[in-house]
């Protein structure tokens, strides 16, 4: 967005023919501590065709449900419901801060709860948090988020076609326990906010596409399904919704320009502790150059 951003890219390795190691890439999801950011819970990118369905972090690979069809998604193959098909993530440890998300397109002819999350079954009373379309025996659209201790719950969502069916949208709530506070979110823009229980359960079967007691089942195709541990910002879910909702508009590719006329060396660097300094010796790097450390751990 501003002229002293920019992408590199680096190719020509005829060498470089094979893909990145599948079980070592949940660091992408799993970020190290050092960098501050929250670690996600569940990334299902729901391109299999039938059991297990990966977690890209590694965590709660999808082994139990009713396989979901196979559909065109938003990004790549999507999972199709039939108001029948489900996965089974297990018991998903949720913290005290953390964001359901999904990319859905709902069908048009549905008259009922679309149950998208759920580790609980339904109903005010039951012990549960819950993300859905519609309320009760309606098809009115709006986003909705329960949560219940067993005895007490809370249910309130956004306007009524808030979620218009037919077509793909990103659907995200934020939980944040300590405050007993959400947020709900309909293509990175928040649609509602309100009060929550916090004494719902956090360590029990979670599933995608239903409620964990088998009711109110989802009818479409969803696509991107995660859970973040964490307090996603406004501005972490709406360039959520835009890096796919971007790629979605591609129309077709051009050639790549470079604008580097000759492409650095790569610079390797030596450091030592002599005499109470810190000398930096290294290779490779224009000759003559000036150098700087602009960055160190202690």
């Amino acid at each position: 967005s501003g002229t002293n951003d920019a992408i590199w890219a680096y190719w020509g390795n005829a060498a470089d023919v094979t893909s990145p190691d599948y079980s070592t890439n949940g660091a992408v999801w799993l970020p190290p501590a050092f960098q501050s950011l929250p670690s996600f819970d569940t990334v299902y990118h729901l391109e299999q065709s039938g059991f297990p369905y990966f977690d890209s972090t590694m965590q709660y690979p999808a082994t139990n449900g009713v396989a979901l069809l196979p559909g065109t998604g938003i990004v790549g193959a999507a999972g199709s419901f039939a108001n029948s098909q489900y996965l089974d993530a297990g018991s998903v440890n949720l913290s005290n801060a953390f964001t359901l998300s999904a990319w859905i397109n709902v069908s048009s002819t549905v008259n009922n709860i679309q149950g998208i999350w759920g580790n609980g079954p339904g109903g005010y009373t039951s012990a549960h948090v819950v993300f859905y379309v519609n309320d009760y025996n309606t098809g009115d659209g709006a986003l909705i988020l329960g949560t219940g201790n067993g005895t007490a719950g809370t249910q309130w969502g956004t306007a009524p076609g808030a979620v218009s069916f037919g077509q793909w949208h990103l659907v995200t709530a934020v939980v944040d326990r300590a405050d007993s506070t959400a947020q709900l979110y309909v293509d990175g823009s928040l649609q509602a906010s309100g009060t929550i229980r916090n004494d719902f359960p956090t360590n029990t079967d979670m599933n995608l596409g239903r409620f964990n007691d088998g009711s109110f089942t989802f009818n479409g195709l969803m696509d991107e399904s995660r859970i973040r541990s964490g307090f996603s910002s406004s501005n972490w879910v709406w360039a959520s919704y835009m890096t796919v909702a971007q790629n979605a508009s591609f129309a077709n590719y051009s050639n790549v320009v470079t604008t580097v006329a000759t492409p650095p060396s790569p610079v390797t660097i030596q450091v030592e502790f002599s005499g109470g300094s810190l000398n930096l010796n290294g290779t490779g790097g224009p000759a003559g150059a000036t150098y700087y450390v602009v960055g160190s751990t202690n």
